[in-house]
């Protein structure tokens, strides 16, 4: 009797730890590409959201203040619709953080106070290109511990992670740039699940524009309940560095491992270095090494995920993935 009262003890527990999980806090971040404010402040952004690895971003372009906007005019209701959906269309930049509207100089503070938030629904986006110019998109919502919530509205747009275009207000570079959405702007109500261990799955798709680098293309997913507030978000892999062309990616990972791994990889090989890279394409770790020292790559205060890194030209340099548990 007191083994099987162990066992179910241990099985609760470890059900218990599981029941939960870290949730993917986003920034929707308003800016204009004739907005030289816009142009002063994205900076501050884009590194409170580097600062906080696993942050979720994603820029919208509304017509207001400036209609000259280039992105806005591909896309201009569905901008616009997202901007009003928040009650802030007018003014740029502006910031909204898990739902919430915030100034831009206090995303970072706010990232900094939600660090440990946790959610009971996972959320998991997968995106598949199906043709030169279509992409199919799965989601799936599941349950993890109780809740009250029933039903949430799911946002799901198509963003470009990078694109290098020189604009009204000096910018060159431009991150994460909304393209379309794959649902209402302003979420489509779904039913979650009511269940623990319950999953909801949906199918979506979409078409590419000439004018996009299908290579860069994410499609991020917003869940939030009717008062705004996110519930989670997430995004999906994208098959492509995004930093380097498909030739530079070598799929080839001999060299590295373990891989997957829970914190450090192993180099083998005479190389003299390496620059590890997050799923946006952002630099996160360089390293240098001697004959001397056991080649690896520590990844231990990084979060889960797909990184890409590049290894010096003496060993192999092409790009290999690698994936973080």
């Amino acid at each position: 009797m007191k083994i099987s009262v162990i066992v179910f003890v241990l099985g609760f527990l470890s059900f218990s730890l599981k029941a939960q999980t870290t949730k993917t806090n986003i920034v929707e971040h308003f800016t204009n590409t004739s907005c030289s404010v816009c142009a002063s402040n994205n900076d501050n952004i884009y590194n409170a959201v580097d600062s906080h690895s696993g942050t979720l971003h994603i820029s919208f372009h509304p017509s207001s203040p400036y209609t000259s906007d280039i992105f806005n005019q591909t896309n201009k209701d569905e901008n616009d619709g997202r901007t009003n959906f928040y009650n802030i269309f007018g003014g740029t930049p502006r910031t909204v953080v898990n739902g919430s509207v915030i100034s831009v100089n206090s995303v970072n503070s706010e990232l900094n106070t939600l660090a440990n938030a946790t959610t009971n629904f996972q959320f998991d986006i997968e995106q598949t290109q199906e043709t030169a110019d279509s992409f199919s998109v799965n989601i799936t919502i599941t349950k993890l511990a109780a809740d009250t919530s029933t039903v949430g509205l799911l946002f799901l747009g198509v963003s470009e992670d990078t694109i290098n275009q020189l604009t009204n207000n000096g910018e060159a570079v431009h991150y994460n740039v909304f393209r379309k959405a794959l649902t209402s702007v302003t979420g489509a109500e779904i039913d979650l699940p009511l269940v623990i261990g319950g999953t909801l799955e949906q199918n979506f798709g979409f078409k590419t524009s000439s004018t996009w680098n299908t290579g860069r293309l994410h499609t991020i997913g917003v869940l939030q309940h009717h008062t705004k507030l996110v519930i989670n978000s997430a995004i999906s892999e994208n098959n492509e560095s995004p930093t380097l062309s498909l030739t530079d990616l070598s799929m080839e990972e001999t060299l590295i491992f373990p891989n997957p791994s829970s914190n450090v990889f192993y180099i083998s090989g005479p190389c003299e270095g390496a620059t590890v890279y997050d799923s946006f394409g952002k630099l996160v770790l360089e390293t240098k090494w001697d004959g001397s020292e056991v080649k690896k790559i520590d990844l231990t205060k990084y979060n889960s995920g797909v990184y890409f890194v590049k290894l010096a030209s003496d060993c192999n340099p092409k790009m290999h993935r690698l994936i973080l548990n």
